[in-house]
């Protein structure tokens, strides 16, 4: 099985190279992912699977009384949840639209000692950019942080649609419903929560100092899609679970998280020679600890992804836990809030 997944990626990244007329692919670096990297992929999903979240665990959490449950019903009602919720949602769906249609941006590959890949400049250009397509414009959207923020986006979406329906009176019609749209909207919360969370925490203690530590512009994290994305994003998230309706993150079902990390690791190396057009960059990665030439450090930096997936998973849901807990009134909460956001939020240098 090993033998044939190699096969069938080294046939991708080739097949890829082949289209372009005069395309040497001997030129190119084989960034095949090793077979050791194939192997903990699939023994980490393997391991996983059976501690996934079943119909039953899910049922007990996704019921149309956790999203209509309100912290503080003096404050806020059910209405006015549902409300801000979807408000929310909308606001990420812009964002990312927005980004789809006008992005423009440069990000410039940077690679550790050891590795055979080339440094380069990949660009991001929107669909209304001139010298852009339809297939550069869906390129926006494939970074770990688009990823995280669209299901973020649909969970307050669909969590603030089920509360607007019990709040005006259409319960009944929910109950009628699939359950899977509120075994969905659960599952979309407890991975985009932690995981906004996560692009929160590595923006402003890894990628902005980093970024100011090699003389490079942050202009582009101060625009305000990036810092929405970057930012707004873990606001929100602790605005749901301290002040709204406190929606469960359950520890029991942390392999959601790293799954999708993994998912997400198999997403990058398929796009290993997609994400430019230039033939002569070879393979590229825009997150140089996905690189594949690394040797027997690559599956290190793979399982310490795993690790970092699941610690991430498991502090949102501590976080989650603590504040439903703590008591306190809305002011609390509140100084909450604006505390750990202090903690895990970067705006300027």
């Amino acid at each position: 099985a090993v033998h044939s997944t190699t096969s069938y990626l080294r046939y991708l990244v080739y097949s890829n190279m082949s289209d372009k007329e005069g395309t040497n692919a001997e030129d190119i670096h084989d960034a095949t992912p090793p077979l050791h990297s194939i192997a903990l992929i699939g023994c980490l999903t393997a391991i996983l699977i059976p501690f996934l979240p079943s119909f039953e665990s899910l049922d007990e959490v996704a019921t149309t009384q956790t999203f209509t449950r309100v912290l503080f019903p003096t404050v806020i009602s059910v209405k006015t949840m549902g409300w801000i919720r979807i408000m929310f949602g909308a606001i990420l769906c812009t964002t990312l639209f927005l980004a789809f249609l006008l992005a423009e941006q440069n990000i410039q590959t940077n690679y550790k000692p050891g590795s055979k890949l080339k440094s380069v400049e990949i660009s991001f250009r929107g669909y209304l950019h001139e010298s852009s397509s339809f297939s550069d414009a869906i390129l926006t959207q494939a970074p770990f942080t688009q990823w995280s923020v669209h299901l973020f986006a649909w969970s307050n979406l669909l969590s603030g649609i089920v509360s607007l329906l019990v709040a005006y009176g259409y319960d009944q019609t929910l109950q009628e419903l699939s359950p899977w749209i509120l075994r969905v909207a659960i599952l979309l919360f407890e991975i985009g929560g932690p995981n906004v969370m996560l692009v929160s925490i590595a923006v402003r203690y890894a990628i902005w100092p980093m970024t100011l530590s090699n003389g490079i512009s942050t202009a582009h994290l101060k625009h305000p899609r990036v810092l929405i994305n970057h930012n707004a994003t873990s606001i929100m998230a602790l605005i749901e679970v301290a002040l709204l309706g406190g929606l469960p993150v359950r520890i029991s079902h942390f392999p959601i998280a790293p799954i999708f990390g993994l998912l997400y690791v198999v997403f990058t190396w398929f796009m290993m020679h997609r994400w430019t057009s230039r033939r002569d960059y070879g393979a590229q990665f825009i997150y140089w600890f996905m690189d594949t030439t690394l040797g027997g450090t690559s599956s290190v930096l793979i399982l310490g992804l795993f690790i970092v997936l699941v610690m991430t998973y498991l502090l949102f849901a501590g976080i989650d836990h603590i504040l439903n807990q703590i008591g306190g009134g809305i002011l609390v909460h509140s100084l909450a809030v604006l505390g750990i956001s202090s903690l895990v939020c970067r705006f300027r240098d």
